[in-house]
């Protein structure tokens, strides 16, 4: 078990992305919210369904963004890297360190202000219940705490 951990810590210490851990926030996250906000049994079972549902959605829209935006910046690296006369792997690691910060501040909050409420709208079609949209007023946040 020790040369496991050994072998898990040191790998991961070698390879560290900032996409990993807000991959592994966005994906705990996802899971939880959802879960513990179908757990509370004082509020009303619809509000709980269209809160849970939107919150798990928010997570699956930011983990899409996050891996878009790595990519993104991956391909943008080589280029400045040999523009800037800089290390490739250091150029790597600070783009895609601001491309999660360019995320969570500005590309999720927007991304999730455009696709939430068509998501939603059609669930409720398909579903074919109006009491999905009749919560408007539920907030939620995203992992950057921002409401969405």
């Amino acid at each position: 078990m020790e040369k496991f951990l050994t072998n898990m810590f040191t790998k991961l210490g070698e390879n560290n992305k900032a996409l990993y851990s807000v991959l592994a926030i966005a994906a705990c996250k996802g899971i939880f919210r959802p879960m513990f906000t179908m757990m509370d049994k004082k509020t009303d079972p619809q509000t709980k369904k269209y809160t849970a549902i939107r919150e798990g959605l928010t997570e699956v829209i930011a983990a899409g963004v996050y891996i878009g935006v790595d990519k993104l910046s991956e391909l943008a690296a080589s280029p400045i890297a040999k523009k800037a006369g800089k290390d490739l792997g250091q150029v790597k690691s600070s783009l895609g360190f601001l491309g999660v910060c360019a995320s969570a501040a500005f590309i999720i909050p927007a991304t999730c202000n455009l696709t939430l409420k068509p998501i939603m709208n059609s669930l409720e079609k398909k579903n074919n219940k109006k009491t999905l949209n009749t919560y408007p007023n539920t907030t939620m946040t995203h992992s950057t705490g921002m409401r969405v």
